[in-house]
């Protein structure tokens, strides 16, 4: 057998369109990850390549677990999926064994990346945002992003269900400026961009 051969067992979810690959090593480091679009993996060749079999909607990287769901028929008859899962499957698997040899695990997001690259300020202000704010505005959709911080002003950007969201502008702007007067610097300013 080929050492660098991937050993994985298949196995069902309670999702018809769902299926868990569980390898004998882990293909994620650190935090579990979800893809919803080729465009969110460039950065990862293994869950790129998955997506570019028209076959897949989401992936989810947890330890030695990679969860693949498919674009399936809705409402297919048992036969129909089981054909389905088959193309699927031999598409999945072959995508497996070229890219799983060299698959780095310890891949990380954009924003962990982003956040890395942060000085030790912005560290600062984004613990304060991860403490204070973000799990608020992830519950809604959304989610905030530091991207600078010169002369007291804090420039940041709005994601997902919080931009263009005329609240972010308001109430969620005013608390954030306040949480980051108490704890950072009493003369913060922010500013947002689109």
């Amino acid at each position: 057998m080929n050492p660098l051969q991937p050993q994985f067992e298949m196995q069902d979810t309670p999702n018809p369109f769902a299926r868990k690959y569980i390898f004998d090593f882990e293909v994620k480091l650190g935090s579990r990850l979800s893809f919803k679009s080729r465009q969110e993996c460039d950065h990862v060749p293994l869950a790129a390549s998955l997506f570019d079999t028209g076959m897949v909607r989401q992936l989810h990287f947890f330890r030695n677990i990679l969860t693949i769901t498919t674009k399936l028929s809705p409402e297919p008859t048992l036969e129909e999926q089981a054909n389905l899962w088959d193309v699927a499957a031999n598409k999945i698997e072959d995508v497996l064994n070229r890219h799983i040899p060299v698959h780095d695990p310890a891949f990380l997001d954009p924003k962990e990346l982003h956040k890395r690259t942060l000085g030790p300020e912005l560290q600062i202000i984004d613990g304060v945002l991860d403490r204070e704010i973000r799990h608020y505005l992830q519950a809604d959709g959304g989610d905030v992003q530091v991207l600078e911080y010169e002369k007291d002003v804090l420039t940041i950007k709005y994601e997902g269900a919080c931009g263009g969201c005329p609240s972010s502008e308001s109430g969620t702007l005013e608390a954030i400026v306040q949480i980051l007067r108490r704890e950072v610097n009493p003369k913060i300013q922010v500013v947002t961009v689109d």
